[in-house]
């Protein structure tokens, strides 16, 4: 620590970049700084080893209770602190990351390629982009892969007018049965969730740090990508801005022919495949979620503890089995871009 004071003094370079060239991480230099400053000593003699007892079966399962994301998992801080006495932080730590692990492996092995059968039944929506490149909120038709026109702008747009756009689509094509979404603020504002409440849509979220379950929409997005990039680097629209591109990169994918259509494009499955969804009038609708609710509400009896994860997850999985019960989806392989899990069918 002396050594990296005395080149910060003598060059004025950042505390960032004396760590990468001396070795000890940013943060445990910002740890012993803040130490010294305490007058305490910068490195700690570590704690006397844990002797008290733990019950591991029984801290296993409450670690896999909390929310494991892809690369973190939250609540580890409250429950290490429940347990402190019993185990070291590292050995905490190492069982959070085994249990994540095998919570990851459990999903995978859980999920199925699903085939969306009904065009207009189920729209995903998601946004995209970058203060510098510009943002994009596509919605799409995953059984046809038809890209709807997408608002662009330098902001990404707020839950009012994620609700306005929807309403526009609504009208000019039919609201579809369900909604997939991921956990962003605007796509779950009030004024989107009144919107679909009021044309009796079905809400469905992704879970939290799982983006491969809204993976349909993820793959619209790299293609709509690439397409904009391509469209702005070699194509006619050179000159156009963010918005028009991109508007003009989704009548381009909209109108090629894909061979999971069976040679068809998404326009053509789209425009002339929504007969089945003339059967589902507003008494149809009110009894799909009203079967959804029922279905949830035994799920919920059936659960040993109330969470906002485990909720949620009784939410999916009603939503899923009333899907596959229509014949809306139907469940192939484990090799898909769009997954569900198979626990629906149970």
């Amino acid at each position: 620590m002396a050594c990296i004071e005395s080149l910060h003094g003598e060059t004025g370079w950042p505390y960032r970049a004396l760590c990468v060239l001396t070795g000890p991480p940013y943060s445990t230099l910002m740890r012993w700084r803040m130490r010294v400053r305490l007058k305490e000593p910068p490195i700690r003699v570590p704690g006397p080893k844990k002797v008290l007892p733990l019950d591991w079966e029984a801290l296993w399962r409450e670690i896999g209770l909390l929310e494991h994301g892809r690369r973190r998992t939250e609540g580890t801080e409250a429950l290490w602190r429940r347990h402190g006495d019993c185990i070291s932080r590292r050995e905490f730590q190492e069982a959070v990351r085994k249990q994540r692990l095998e919570e990851h492996r459990r999903k995978a092995a859980a999920m199925g390629r699903i085939e969306w059968r009904v065009p207009g039944a189920v729209w995903s929506l998601d946004d995209t982009g970058s203060r510098r490149r510009g943002f994009v909120h596509q919605v799409q038709d995953l059984a046809s892969r038809y890209k709807f026109p997408p608002p662009a702008g330098d902001a990404m747009p707020h839950g009012e007018e994620v609700a306005e756009n929807l309403e526009r689509l609504f009208e000019r094509h039919g609201a579809p049965l369900v909604v997939k979404r991921d956990n962003g603020g605007n796509l779950n504002h009030g004024a989107v969730d009144a919107l679909l409440d009021r044309y009796l849509v079905i809400p469905l979220n992704s879970p939290p740090y799982w983006p491969g379950y809204n993976g349909g929409i993820e793959r619209a997005q790299r293609e709509l990508a690439e397409e904009t990039r391509l469209m702005r680097d070699q194509g006619p629209a050179t000159d156009l801005g963010h918005g028009q591109r991109a508007r003009l990169s989704v009548e381009s994918l909209n109108h090629r022919r894909r061979p999971c259509l069976r040679g068809r494009t998404s326009c053509e499955v789209f425009c002339t495949g929504r007969e089945e969804m003339g059967l589902y009038n507003k008494r149809r609708r009110r009894e799909a979620i009203d079967t959804v609710i029922a279905m949830f509400g035994a799920r919920l009896e059936s659960l040993p503890r109330f969470t906002r994860r485990t909720i949620d997850a009784a939410w999916r999985h009603s939503v899923e089995t009333w899907l596959l019960s229509e014949g809306i989806i139907t469940i192939k392989n484990p090799n898909s871009v769009t997954h569900l899990s198979v626990k629906a069918v149970s």
